[in-house]
């Protein structure tokens, strides 16, 4: 998280919500152990950057239960542009590596080895 300086650095976010959205808020604050908003809205945009980034490196999200060993992946409209154009990346980039190596007589065989093409 960016630290400013100095106060002038400091910039004021005021937001709109409903009276049920900020009994939800700290509610939050409560059951995570969390003294102020400031410190909520920290949290959650920690967390929103890392599925950011992860989305942007084309994984998925998700949750896992040890327990029944069950995996849930995330639903979050706001990441799934990221998650696709990260796939489409991929896919070139293999694509580009695949001509590559069509160009200088290699041969991808099962398991990833390399070998001479004969």
């Amino acid at each position: 998280m960016l630290k400013p300086n100095t106060m002038k650095e400091m910039k004021k976010l005021q937001l709109e919500i409903t009276p049920s959205q900020m009994e939800n808020l700290d509610s939050l604050i409560q059951k995570c152990g969390l003294t102020t908003r400031k410190e909520l809205f920290n949290n959650a945009m920690t967390l929103f950057a890392w599925a950011v980034s992860e989305s942007e490196k084309g994984n998925r999200v998700a949750s896992y239960d040890e327990e029944n060993d069950r995996i849930e992946r995330l639903v979050y409209p706001a990441l799934f542009p990221l998650y696709e154009a990260a796939l489409a990346e991929k896919a070139r980039s293999a694509e580009t590596t695949k001509k590559r190596k069509e160009r200088l007589g290699l041969d991808v065989r099962p398991g990833g080895q390399a070998a001479s093409a004969q």
